[in-house]
């Protein structure tokens, strides 16, 4: 690859689309020469036609779809193309998969079609009506009994296998989530989970493999993902997210959503030991009254909801087996992470050292503040994520460039979770990331 070939690759222009409850963001950007994200157009504006993360009218939400595109194309100066889409809802589901394959010989040495062979196999899964495979991750690789194993290819045996987890959707979801794209006048590249894109914008290697879980807050769902030993090991999705509390206030305070959103924004707190008996007005609309809010009175409402959600992750954790291996914690972003005290009461009624996730690690110095907000995780993580698959895309045409240093900077920049498999995998089909 030659110079200006190396300059085609810096110049790619990536867009994400998140599609959430209350807000759908879209994101363009590129990898500068330094490894780092550049955003190039940002669209954020209000989210119609989904509720708990699903596309529910494909009218209404593509309609929000072209608005937000058309934003971050203006500020971009170009027309987006094709666009890299995060999916979230309770339609998720994720299960363990074994699979094997017996090698062509006794003592064979594996071979990067060997592993891809054990991968197609994994694909070949019988899963219920209405469901369709979006990721197949593998957590280990066993040789011959030999377990624990991240890059099996060089070795040698006679039996290859592997523990796989599987997130799977519904399919009428999925090909909505495609549809409400198309009709705003795009098309869809690549379906990732959210809380896997989230992942790559807020989470190190080092925490990935000293065991995490990623809780990931919208406004209609609570998103989870267990990390360790830089696999994945748990997905879960909880059907409530910060909307919840939201409501909450509306009704106890007879406020309106805006109102109630910016109460619990501005003057809120998820610890009550915190507040005080002051009085918070909330100005009138129109010739209304005002409204008085008790500081006190606010901050319990608000600790309510949160320990109520946060019950129900400790609840998915004890599932996952994982309590004790969360040696790096909780990890919280997303929208609803940007709550006052969250990260406090949190650590403090779980018993887990909790932090707030920035996505802020991967990003150009010139970034405005406003991306480097939570409720930018999952999209700043799908550009991470379309610039990895680039990257890689052109590292096997010409692996031997002087430019392929310039395509592993790039690539230590957005590698996560799918690191020990793209090790591996170099060169190969892509496919096993998505389905």
């Amino acid at each position: 690859m030659n110079e200006t070939q190396g300059t085609k690759l810096e110049s790619q222009i990536f867009t994400a689309l998140d599609i959430g409850t209350t807000k759908t963001c879209a994101l363009a950007g590129r990898v500068n020469e330094y490894g780092k994200l550049e955003i190039l157009g940002i669209g954020k504006v209000a989210s119609t036609g989904v509720e708990r993360g699903v596309v529910r009218n494909l009218e209404q939400s593509s309609q929000a779809i072209r608005e937000a595109l058309n934003l971050a194309e203006k500020q971009a100066g170009r027309q987006l193309g094709n666009i890299h889409v995060g999916i979230a809802g309770q339609h998720i589901k994720s299960f363990e998969q074994h699979t094997m394959i017996t090698l062509p010989s006794p003592n064979s040495q594996v071979s990067k079609k060997d592993v891809e062979a054990l991968i197609a196999n994994a694909h070949r899964t019988n899963l219920p009506a209405g469901d369709q495979i979006i990721h197949v991750l593998p957590k280990e690789f066993i040789l011959d009994g030999e377990y624990g194993i991240e890059n099996p290819i060089g070795r040698t045996g006679s039996r290859l296998e592997a523990n796989f987890h599987f997130i799977t959707g519904n399919l009428g979801h999925v090909k909505n989530v495609e549809e409400a794209v198309k009709r705003a006048g795009y098309s869809v590249a690549s379906i990732t989970l959210e809380p896997l894109a989230s992942s790559r914008a807020v989470l190190t290697d080092e925490e990935m493999q000293g065991g995490v879980v990623l809780v990931d807050i919208g406004g209609g769902t609570t998103d989870i993902a267990v990390f360790h030993n830089n696999s994945i090991i748990h997905t879960d999705v909880i059907p409530i997210g910060g909307n919840i509390i939201t409501r909450d206030l509306k009704d106890a305070f007879r406020l309106l959503d805006q109102q109630a959103e910016a109460l619990k924004i501005q003057c809120g707190t998820a610890l009550s030991k915190k507040a005080g008996n002051s009085i918070i007005t909330v100005p009138g609309i129109r010739d209304r009254a005002p409204i008085q809010v008790l500081e006190i009175n606010l901050a319990k409402i608000i600790q309510a909801r949160v320990e109520e959600l946060f019950d129900l992750v400790y609840w998915s954790l004890q599932q996952s087996g994982m309590i004790d291996k969360l040696h790096c914690g909780i990890t919280l972003t997303g929208g609803g992470a940007l709550l006052n005290d969250i990260a406090d009461h949190v650590s403090a009624h779980s018993s887990i050292e909790t932090t707030l996730g920035l996505p802020d690690h991967f990003l150009a110095t010139n970034t405005i503040a406003q991306v480097k907000s939570p409720m930018y995780s999952t999209a700043i993580g799908l550009l991470l994520s379309a610039a990895d698959q680039a990257s890689k895309q052109a590292s096997r045409k010409d692996s031997k460039s002087p430019i392929n240093e310039q395509v592993n900077t790039t690539r230590k920049a957005v590698k996560g979770v799918f690191k020990s498999f793209t090790s591996w995998l170099e060169g190969g089909n892509d496919t096993p990331m998505n389905d």
